[in-house]
């Protein structure tokens, strides 16, 4: 953390003086993101999102392949590179009506219509943070990201609404929908219920996962975990198939690089949509929907 702020602080006062200016877009600018360093749920978020807006939208995003492919598989135009701002303005050129920024709570070169903040609730807002605890007064809604219905907030959200006074703050879970084979072929949550698996997953909060797997009724007896964003070589493949003696639960985001490598092994995607309680505040504070 102390390696971080000092710099992030020097970036926040230099915007807070006009020093440095945020550029206006001419449409509205949803930026979705987070304080912590990556794991609360950003990308599926931002799918769920897309899917409420009525306009054409895009997303804007820093070029991370899975993530891309993720969108390109739910059939979202996406734009991808570290200079948004230049993808902004390409996209309202092209005819976007709403632009959505994805980890956008950050960069600040972009002025936002809106600032939805992502808290992951198994994490909170302790640890490492990417700015100061005060900088989440810039967001407008607050959305606790839970792997489970049911995953103790209330001390969380006592907490945050202490820090964000009259902000409004709504709750996410993943909701498991079914699992999806590295074919393409769907099978229902009961097919690995009660049965021994292997967990695997490349991305920033695998804790989480454990838990919605788990939530399912499987029994993972190892979890194989990488780095966030890694991407699979051969001898990552080597070694799932050392112990693919068991079926292999993975995530989307993970299933989207693996199904490019034409694997012979029992590898199931967990398909999870976001519930979300409390939609009518967020229908209600985000007009332009």
């Amino acid at each position: 953390m102390f390696l971080y702020l000092p710099g992030s602080r020097a970036r926040l006062w230099l915007y807070a003086h006009g020093i440095l200016r945020a550029k206006k877009i001419d449409i509205p600018v949803i930026s979705v993101g987070n304080i912590n360093f990556g794991g609360s749920g950003k990308t599926p978020f931002t799918i769920y999102l897309y899917n409420l807006i009525q306009k054409p939208a895009c997303v804007l995003k820093r070029p991370f392949r899975d993530e891309t492919l993720l969108y390109e598989k739910y059939k979202i135009p996406v734009f991808e590179g570290k200079n948004r701002l230049k993808f902004a303005l390409r996209a309202k050129e092209l005819g976007y009506k709403v632009i959505l920024l994805d980890d956008g709570f950050q960069y600040l070169r972009i002025k936002r219509s809106f600032d939805i903040v992502l808290i992951n609730a198994r994490r909170g807002i302790t640890g490492f943070l990417r700015e100061p605890l005060s900088s989440l007064r810039r967001g407008d809604l607050f959305v606790i990201t839970s792997p489970t219905k049911g995953f103790g907030t209330c001390k969380l959200k006592r907490r945050l609404s202490r820090l964000v006074r009259d902000k409004p703050i709504i709750e996410a879970f993943y909701k498991p929908i079914s699992y999806v084979d590295i074919n393409g072929n769907e099978r229902p949550l009961s097919y690995f219920m009660g049965k021994r698996v292997l967990l695997l997953s490349a991305i920033a909060d695998p804790i989480s996962f454990e838990y919605t797997a788990r939530d399912v009724g499987v029994r993972p007896i190892f979890h194989i975990k990488f780095m966030d964003h890694h991407e699979y070589r051969p001898r990552d493949i080597a070694k799932l198939q050392k112990k693919a003696r068991l079926p292999i639960i993975t995530t989307e985001k993970d299933m989207v690089k693996l199904e490019k490598m034409h694997l012979d092994i029992d590898i199931n995607a967990l398909k999870v949509e976001l519930g979300i309680e409390g939609r009518g505040m967020l229908n209600e504070k985000i007009p332009f929907l």
